[in-house]
């Protein structure tokens, strides 16, 4: 059962523990770690407690709430029995706890006296204002629990790996406002909200990436002369990037606002094809704001640019140029933020309106085959009507869909290719976290172009689960390595197997799911994928995920052998010798351990994961009645109907049926295991693509027999090397044109305009106001007789105006 006021605790609790740091801090350093991590579990806990709710379909809830969504009014509950027991009389208290149907939104007045109408429908009413609340739904739980519980096994290994660090007390503050930042980004109810939690992450992220600022030693990059320097630009980018990303989707949100009026996912949700305040008593009724904006020829400009902040949160091309630098940070940053959490920000915000932008063409269609549904309601248009509207609003629909699809299977393989070349390890996992992204995205831009868009939905969210277990894995063992190497880069590293067997072992589990080798995690959410995208007949995206499939494969055993295989290199034998090579401590090799065994057991837990999602047996299908139309909850869990349009009545109980036994397949291990089997030729040839970028992997890197150095070296290969290695060379493009262009532009405006305009017209008035000062000091004598008269004078010759006038 949720703990009381869980949702709202999940994300308070660790902000609190943030606040709380520096106080901690001064008592005693060892209780401020303690503690730090103590604050994160407690957040891990209340975020699991929630889990059995959203299972079971509704939620408890401590005292009377206002039931939102589709809930009924809150049961009277409480009640005693009175009788006698052996004979005796007694009499026992029974309550029964208040309860509501997921999704739940549990709202609190904010700000009154706001003319903004309350989420608030069947009748009750609210006080008119602006509601700060928590989205009680399978998506913003899912989320809370992949950052709390990743969160805290992360900041448990910090214990070990950030030992000895000045400035912890910073380091802890920035990891625990982050993870409550995250939380309560994914939880929120609104879209201001959801914002506000946008920026704090961004805020933590810029203040991680440049931790070691303060650092003095040599940078690796000759452009800058400390690391700390380099660290400070690295944070400073990330942050400067990803504005543009947060300017183009506040854009959007005020758009959004000023044609719905509202912020809240709920009210979007419901009155996004036709706007109507209370299904049961209307008083205002017309379009919805999607049908609104799609009317005005503003839907697919205002969708993009709200995708604007995913692409950029979440290292999408073409704003995917801060992740890699942003490996500058320590590597528990890195597996926090920019593995697990805080980059798939972008993705989780494409899931929340996916079912909004999804259903209003559903919706619409409906209205083309009743076209009185609404009229009852002011909303009054033929078939026709509805039809041309419906054709408006899918063209845009179906343009946020596409771009989102198309800019995911891009990027997956155009930072696939980059990972191929990268020296750095943390480089080569940052490019298969942007790739590994593009294939959440292309699933979910798959879903809203697909009839089956459940499928699409769970695809991307279930890889996004799998991919955050085994990136946070990957990066923690990176983390392990680089703790006795101190060095980043692969070709001085090799020969680490057996000094760091459990290092090695956790790291190949991590690896294989990352290749998306069976059994593995990776496998089943990577095989998801590939199912939504060739169900949905898209076959160049198919077959661009299966390439990259063979070259995450490549650069994943890649990195393995330059780091653990193959001869020590001088770098590893002369810290051998000082004793420096070793496993990790037991603070640090524990979370791997947990990691990988997650990693082995969570890809088995696919149908459990598509039922938590779909909801239980009894809210799968929704009602065929009016009244769903009216009220949509579709909120994460995708609960709608797929029918076909124009389904006879007579057969709509054929298609419950159906869908009941769809249900059944898709939760089912049986139907589980039925569809792995008939997508054995999918799996043959995403297995092949596997060997296709393992062989060359293990003969070069692995087993060392090929010199690489003999195909890079060549006229082709050098070229191809060059080219991948210098990003495509996009990141220097954005360079000459943005900052070099930005600072000659500077320069040009200061010579030209500042100096010889400004400046000289500064210096003519100067010149000017010198040569009237000299000649009318020459009307002053300094005489005084001589200046009284002048001022008789002065004042005589006012008289005489002023009596003429």
């Amino acid at each position: 059962m949720m703990i009381q006021y869980a949702p709202w605790l999940v994300w308070i609790v660790p902000m609190l523990g943030a606040v709380l740091t520096p106080v901690f801090s001064k008592i005693n350093p060892k209780l401020r770690d303690i503690c730090a991590i103590l604050f994160a579990g407690a957040a891990a806990i209340i975020a699991a407690s929630m889990i059995p709710d959203i299972w079971n379909g509704y939620i408890t809830l401590p005292q009377p709430q206002i039931q939102l969504g589709i809930s009924l009014y809150p049961w009277d509950i409480t009640q005693t029995f009175s009788g006698t027991i052996l004979g005796i009389p007694v009499n026992i208290p029974i309550t029964i706890k208040w309860m509501s149907i997921v999704p739940y939104d549990w709202t609190q007045l904010w700000i009154p006296n706001i003319p903004l109408n309350p989420p608030a429908p069947l009748g009750i009413w609210m006080p008119q204002g602006l509601y700060a609340g928590v989205l009680v739904d399978p998506l913003s739980v899912f989320m809370a629990n992949v950052t709390a519980s990743i969160g805290f096994l992360i900041m448990v290994f910090s214990w070990g790996y950030m030992h000895g660090e000045p400035d912890l007390t910073r380091y802890w503050f920035f990891m625990n406002f982050f993870i409550g930042g995250m939380i309560f980004l994914c939880i929120s109810d609104s879209l201001i909200q959801m914002f506000i939690g946008w920026e704090i992450v961004g805020l933590c992220s810029w203040g991680l990436i440049g931790f070691w600022h303060k650092a003095k030693e040599k940078s690796p990059v000759p452009d800058y002369v400390t690391e700390g320097e380099y660290n400070a630009y690295c944070g400073m980018k990330a942050f400067m990037t990803t504005k543009i990303g947060d300017i183009a989707l506040l854009i959007a949100i005020v758009v959004i606002f000023f044609i719905s009026g509202t912020f809240n996912f709920t009210q979007l949700q419901q009155n996004a094809a036709v706007y109507i305040i209370n299904p049961l008593a209307p008083t205002n009724a017309g379009l919805g704001w999607i049908s609104d904006l799609a009317i005005r020829g503003l839907l697919p400009v205002v969708a993009i640019l709200f995708f604007g902040g995913p692409v950029a949160k979440s290292a999408q091309f073409p704003l995917d140029v801060w992740l890699p630098e942003a490996m500058a940070g320590p590597t528990t940053v890195s597996a926090l933020i920019h593995a697990a959490t805080m980059v798939v920000a972008g993705v989780y915000l494409v899931a929340r309106v996916l079912p909004i932008f999804y259903g209003v063409p559903q919706t619409l269609l409906t209205l083309v085959e009743n076209p009185l549904l609404y009229s009852l309601y002011g909303v009054n248009l033929g078939a026709i009507q509805w039809f041309l509207l419906y054709l408006k609003v899918q063209s845009g629909v179906q343009t946020f869909f596409i771009t989102v699809a198309i800019i995911g299977a891009f990027t997956a393989l155009l930072t696939a290719s980059m990972g191929i070349v990268a020296r750095e390890i943390k480089k080569v996992l940052a490019y298969s976290t942007m790739s590994q992204i593009g294939y959440m995205m292309l699933a979910l831009g798959i879903a809203g172009i697909s009839a089956a868009s459940a499928l699409g939905f769970l695809a991307g969210t279930f890889h996004l689960m799998t991919h955050a277990i085994f990136k946070a894995l990957l990066f923690l063992c990176a983390g392990a390595v680089l703790h006795v190497v101190i060095t980043k880069d692969m070709f001085e590293m090799g020969g680490l197997r057996k000094k760091m067997p459990i290092t090695y072992a956790c790291m190949l589990v991590g690896a294989l799911a990352l290749a998306g080798f069976p059994p593995f995690a990776g496998f089943f959410s990577k095989e998801a994928i590939l199912g939504a995208t060739w169900d949905a007949y898209q076959l160049i995206f198919y077959a661009i995920a299966l390439i990259v499939v063979a070259m995450t494969t490549f650069y994943t055993f890649r990195m393995m052998g330059l780091t653990f295989h193959g001869p020590e290199s001088k770098h590893v034998k002369s810290l051998d010798k000082e004793g420096h090579i070793h496993e990790a401590p037991k603070v640090m090799y524990v979370p791997l351990l947990i990691l990988a065994g997650a990693t082995i057991l969570f890809g088995w837990l696919e149908p459990a994961f598509r039922k938590y999602f779909l909801g239980p047996f009894t809210t799968y299908l929704p009602s065929f009645s009016e009244y769903f139309h009216l009220q949509t909850y579709l909120l994460g869990g995708l609960v709608f109907s797929e029918a076909p349009l124009g389904l006879p009545e007579a057969l709509v109980p054929y298609w419950e049926l159906w869908e009941y036994w769809h249900y059944f397949e898709m939760t089912s291990y049986s139907g589980w295991f039925a569809e792995l089997a008939s997508a054995w030729p999918s799996i043959l040839l995403s297995l092949g693509l596997f060997a296709i970028g393992f062989i060359p992997a293990w003969y070069y890197y692995i087993s060392r027999r090929g010199v690489a150095a003999n195909v890079t070296g060549t006229r082709i290969g050098g070229a191809i090397w060059n080219f991948l290695y210098n990003r495509w060379y996009i990141n220097k493009l954005y360079h000459v044109v943005f900052v070099n262009g930005f600072l000659s532009g500077a320069a040009w405006l200061y010579r030209n305009l500042e100096v010889k305009v400004l400046d000289g017209f500064n210096y003519a008035s100067a010149k000017l106001t010198v040569l009237v000062s000299e000649k009318f000091r020459k009307t002053q004598t300094g005489v005084a007789f001589i200046n009284t008269l002048m001022i008789i004078a002065g004042v005589a010759l006012l008289i005489v105006i002023f009596l003429l006038w």
